[in-house]
């Protein structure tokens, strides 16, 4: 999670602390949610390779004035 939503996290008994760049963190949170809500891991890495994807498309046409 931390590398493919570009953040840091610790995990002390029921908590998971998140620090994460304003564009990620919504990727993480739903990433551990998932997590706790059981979904096999190769669900979640799914789902974070195509959330960074989707991030990478938006920053790219962001840095293009491209606006759909």
């Amino acid at each position: 999670i931390e590398q493919d939503a570009d953040c840091q996290m610790a995990v002390y008994g029921n908590t998971v602390a998140i620090i994460a760049p304003l564009e990620t963190i919504e990727v993480a949170v739903n990433a551990v949610f998932k997590i706790m809500q059981g979904q096999p891991h190769s669900a979640v890495y799914m789902y974070l390779e195509k959330a960074k994807k989707r991030m990478k498309e938006e920053s790219l046409k962001e840095s293009l004035g491209i606006s759909l």
